[in-house]
């Protein structure tokens, strides 16, 4: 990912603790709400993942010069007319 980051480390981590929380909630010694607080954990452990891969590219893009600067305004562009579009022809 060329993240500066133990991303294996973590996600180790998570995989130990959702099926520490299966096996713990499958014998009724975890409360409901700890399963919640686990389940969401578990879904932020992505988007962190995808934000520090993200925050390497921007390093990365900007240290490669003018043509990044360019394809990342244009990117950026495309994607509002896009979601522009989407919005007109779906009556939103």
């Amino acid at each position: 990912l060329g993240v500066k980051a133990n991303v294996g480390g973590v996600a180790i981590s998570m995989i130990l603790l959702i099926l520490s929380k299966e096996l713990l909630a499958k014998k009724g010694y975890l409360p409901q709400v700890t399963q919640f607080g686990v389940l969401y954990w578990s879904g932020m452990y992505i988007p962190i993942v995808v934000a520090m891969s993200a925050g390497q590219n921007v390093v990365a893009a900007l240290s490669g010069g003018m043509l990044g600067l360019i394809v990342s305004i244009a990117s950026l562009i495309g994607t509002v007319l896009v979601i522009r579009y989407l919005n007109r022809i779906s009556g939103d």
